[in-house]
């Protein structure tokens, strides 16, 4: 899992899109040479498939973007690996059926990865005498 928290103000007034757009800039998700803003289109398009349920493929999401696959593709990797989305078969879902819930399981992940580094920690300071 790899996800990189920056701090960005929240615009004011905020519709669906541009809270879409905080919450990927927030989990930073999106890159400055990003000028397209791909991973934040691929994630939209993937918040609205949450009410159907079917995900959305890489095939599918190339043609609602008029994108290449492989471009998807690559983007769809960076999702993965930040904790946000799965795949299943040939189609890709958000982790979880709200954006609550995703949160909730990133947390939990992140906790646990802290866990382990407190465990090896608390080990490196008693091999090396420290309190």
């Amino acid at each position: 899992m790899k996800i990189s928290l920056e701090k960005v103000r929240k615009p004011r007034e905020l519709g669906p899109n541009e809270e879409i757009a905080w919450f990927t800039q927030t989990l930073g998700l999106e890159s400055k040479r990003d000028k397209q803003k791909i991973v934040f289109k691929i994630f939209s398009e993937l918040v609205k498939e949450i009410k159907i349920g079917n995900g959305l493929s890489s095939e599918e999401l190339a043609q609602r973007l008029k994108l290449s696959r492989t471009t998807i593709i690559h983007h769809l990797n960076k999702l993965i690996d930040s904790g946000l989305i799965i795949k299943h078969s040939s189609k890709y879902f958000l982790r979880e059926n709200s954006l609550t819930e995703v949160l909730k399981e990133i947390r939990k992940d992140l906790d646990r990865i802290f866990l382990d580094l407190e465990s090896t920690a608390k080990d490196i300071d008693e091999g090396l005498g420290l309190k």
